[in-house]
């Protein structure tokens, strides 16, 4: 199991890689029915939507900028939140997919998934993680999975607080903070050849 140091509590926070994300949608696979958590599970690892984000999913949140698809809606308040914030990612081809499998609502004010609930939603999630021997996971680490995989590619705290809806003062960010072996060496390399 992956550790970091989560730095404002001094405790390791627990990061996923893709291989522990695949463990439990093997065991996602084997549960009958429940369409619409599958669905859920994939939309939180290709946008970073919590899942109150996804049962509120609606047509009207899908525009089209420069001729791409993209998602833009508010995100719920959270307790810790201030401000509002937007969540505005691209639609992605394996967004798209997702979105192919369920009929539009012919309301664009309707959401995307009706019969769908937040507390059910997290709890199947967290039950397909149980049953891949990851205790403890749950669907927030589908989301976390997208912000370190953004920083891992290099992307900015800044960039990962806007995928992710995060406030622009948000100290949730920070948890997905850590220098990265990668940067740290083109850092090094750059501080090498410039003298």
């Amino acid at each position: 199991m992956l550790f970091k140091q989560n730095l404002s509590s001094k405790l390791p926070m627990r990061t996923m890689p893709l291989e522990q994300i695949d463990m439990a949608w093997e065991q996602a696979k084997k549960a009958r029915g429940g369409d619409d958590y599958k669905r859920a599970f994939w939309i939180m690892v290709w946008t970073g939507m919590e899942a109150k984000d996804i049962c509120d999913l609606r047509p009207k949140h899908f525009v089209n900028i420069k001729g791409e698809e993209w998602l833009v809606k508010e995100r719920h308040k959270t307790m810790l939140q201030k401000t509002k914030t937007v969540i505005k990612v691209p639609v992605l081809p394996e967004f798209k997919k997702i979105l192919s499998e369920v009929p539009v609502p012919l309301d664009k004010n309707a959401p995307y998934f009706p019969h769908l609930d937040t507390d059910s939603c997290n709890k199947a999630i967290g039950k397909w993680f149980d049953r891949a021997g990851l205790k403890g996971y749950g669907s927030k680490y589908l989301r976390r999975h997208l912000g370190e995989l953004a920083l891992d590619l290099g992307q900015s705290e800044t960039w990962v607080q806007q995928a992710l809806g995060h406030a622009f003062d948000s100290k949730v960010t920070r948890k997905y903070m850590r220098v990265r072996e990668g940067s740290m060496m083109d850092v090094f390399e750059k501080i090498t050849n410039h003298g």
